[in-house]
């Protein structure tokens, strides 16, 4: 069976960082990044809402030819984004009813308890 293609999330982000786009990631790489041992197929952003961060976004999109297919996390410690913060995170992850976030739930407490997340 042949392997799903993998993104480069270090290069999307930046790609959308050097695009001036600001944003916060939230979703299940905003756990990856918090430093949680789960893994997750997209990257969940939320792009600041004014036309003009539209406009880039959707330039920097167009000049990367997106389109959806799996992501695989990778970690730079230089690469600085905003993430949602890990309380918030817990919150919404606790309140989908999804099986998927029901698992992430414990993960994610355990990360705070420990005083983790970034």
């Amino acid at each position: 069976m042949p392997r799903p293609p993998t993104a480069d999330l270090e290069g999307l982000l930046r790609a959308l960082l050097d695009g001036h786009v600001e944003l916060i990631v939230v979703g299940g790489a905003a756990a990856v990044i918090h430093g949680a041992p789960v893994t997750t197929q997209d990257l969940e952003i939320v792009p600041r809402r004014d036309a003009g961060d539209a406009e880039r976004l959707l330039a920097v999109l167009t000049e990367l030819g997106a389109r959806f297919r799996p992501v695989r996390p990778d970690r730079d410690p230089e690469l600085r984004v905003r993430v949602i913060d890990l309380e918030t995170l817990i919150a919404i992850k606790h309140t989908t009813g999804r099986a998927r976030d029901a698992v992430v739930v414990p993960l994610l407490l355990a990360l705070r308890d420990r005083g983790g997340g970034s």
